[in-house]
């Protein structure tokens, strides 16, 4: 398992054999043979937003992430990185490989200048992942958010130089957005809009997955098998932070002590599991963060809630 982490996005990145064991190997042309078996790897990045280092179970945080654990637990974790702390940069960065200034993703996309490394239109000759893997033979899917391309180009007339289909994707699920209602998202479907289903059980997180998976079996279809790699943005953890009833209920006063309390028991976690070495102190609290000691009963109650139901939407999506 390795991780890409902002102070706004976490990525987890998964190299799956047909065995179902995490492995690396080089990528290498398509097979000659239509015949022959692809033993390529599969390639799953899972990218989170606005999910912190110390966010989840495996790195120590307070959210439980089991199955997240689970993936860490078999491959490694990685706790030297340098951030890009903002969306549009950071996913431009991690889909191309390089300087999100290199690629004109200086900022966010949708705050857009004309200047050099910040017009948010990344250059034709910096090919994404994607468009690399694809030239090698492997079938590419993104689902999810979208968000690094000018918001003039977000219309259903494009231009769709810069949606997924055009920077190395064969498919494409999500929306075109900074965010959106997870219960009743504006959704696109390759270059076209798409209407979520009238489901009063209706979450995007569940319907991502499904389409996910519907992608990845389509693969069926071929004679032999291509590797896919699949880029799986969610919404989650950006607001709105939406889950679940019966996961907000599940996390009903976990919170009720607060956040400097949560500092202190997450840095001690991390410090037990080895992700940070000994005797490593707390930074300061933000100033514009108060003392929880120092909030009314009812700011307490608000801010419990507001990590209540962020954790359920990580745990949701987990």
């Amino acid at each position: 398992m390795k991780l890409a982490r902002s102070t706004s996005l976490l990525a987890i990145v998964l190299a799956l054999g047909s065995s179902g064991v995490l492995h690396a190997k080089p990528v290498t042309a398509s097979p000659a043979s239509t015949s022959a078996p692809d033993e390529r790897p599969n390639i799953l990045v899972w990218m989170l937003d606005d999910v912190g280092f110390a966010q989840m179970s495996s790195f120590g945080g307070l959210v439980e992430t089991p199955n997240i654990d689970r993936v860490a637990a078999a491959g490694l974790r990685y706790t030297n990185y340098n951030t890009t702390p903002i969306c549009s940069a950071s996913r431009a960065a991690l889909i191309t490989g390089r300087n999100s200034h290199s690629v004109h993703m200086g900022g966010h996309a949708a705050a857009f200048r004309p200047f050099p490394g910040y017009d948010g239109v990344i250059p034709a000759e910096d090919a994404t992942i994607a468009a690399n893997l694809h030239a090698a033979g492997y079938i590419t899917f993104a689902l999810g958010k979208w968000d690094h391309l000018p918001t003039r180009m977000m219309t259903p007339a494009g231009p769709f130089t810069h949606w997924p289909l055009g920077q190395g994707f064969d498919r494409f699920f999500g929306f075109l957005a900074p965010d959106t209602d997870n219960w009743q998202p504006m959704l696109m479907q390759d270059n076209a809009p798409a209407q979520a289903p009238a489901d009063p059980d209706y979450l995007l997180d569940r319907d991502l997955s499904a389409k996910a998976i519907e992608m990845i079996a389509s693969r069926s279809a071929l004679e032999v098998k291509r590797p896919f790699f699949a880029y799986y943005a969610t919404g989650t953890a950006h607001a709105p932070h939406h889950a679940p009833q019966t996961w907000i209920d599940h996390y009903k006063g976990k919170f009720d002590d607060g956040w400097d309390v949560a500092r202190e028991r997450i840095l001690a976690r991390q410090i037990e599991k080895g992700l940070i070495p000994t005797g490593t102190k707390l930074a300061p609290r933000p100033a514009e963060m108060p003392e929880w000691s120092s909030l009314t009963s009812d700011e307490k109650k608000l801010y419990a809630r507001q990590m209540e139901v962020f954790a359920a939407a990580l745990s949701h999506a987990d």
